[in-house]
């Protein structure tokens, strides 16, 4: 999601979220004025970056999944130059149509580590778009393979998930339409744009 950099800025009090006590920044209490006919989204980020986000929104130059894992993200850019749809998948800030504690989340989601943003976005923006993530876990899972010891035609495999995944995008304003809803096992916003504070709101 969005890096974890020790940017500090003020913080107005403390509040409940969870199980725990954190800080809540003044700015991720209330919403600023939302355009009419945005849909609320949700975004997992980590609990040390909250601070940061409060302080600069939601950044798609802070998506740091290309370094974590450069060698599945190539093959999925390599993969997405195969179709029609203008998604980056490291150039993008990562949300779920419904509130996580509802949907099936991957299984680097760790509620002691992590907290929940709603952000508001519009469903009609053409680079916004939904793709089932349970292609991405695969592959994540083929890449590592068993034990940790990747079979030797891994990369084929990874990128046949990539291609199922690339296959299930479709915009946003279709998803919220109804179109694949239900087929979709694990479903992800990939986000294009920056997302301000004054559209972001800490709800867990």
């Amino acid at each position: 999601m969005v890096s974890d950099y020790d940017h500090q800025i003020e913080v107005d009090s403390s509040e409940r979220v969870g199980s725990e006590s954190i800080e809540i920044p003044f700015a991720l209490r209330e919403y600023g004025e939302i355009p009419e006919g945005y849909v609320p989204v949700y975004v997992v980020i980590d609990r040390k970056s909250l601070q940061y986000v409060a302080g600069n929104g939601l950044r798609v130059e802070d998506n740091q999944i290309g370094k974590k894992h450069p060698d599945l993200e190539k093959i999925f850019n390599e993969v997405n130059k195969e179709w029609t749809k203008p998604i980056e998948r490291t150039r993008c800030v990562f949300a779920y149509p419904v509130h996580p504690s509802q949907a099936k989340l991957s299984k680097s989601y760790d509620p002691e580590r992590h907290v929940i943003i709603e952000a508001m976005v519009d469903p009609n923006n053409v680079r916004t778009y939904v793709a089932d993530s349970e292609y991405y876990t695969m592959a994540f899972e083929r890449m590592i393979g068993i034990d940790g010891i990747p079979s030797l035609d891994w990369e084929a495999d990874v990128r046949d998930s990539a291609e199922r995944y690339w296959a299930s995008a479709i915009s946003l304003s279709e998803y919220l339409r109804g179109k694949k809803e239900g087929e979709y096992t694990s479903a992800e916003i990939l986000i294009q744009d920056d997302i301000p504070t004054s559209r972001l709101k800490l709800v867990s």
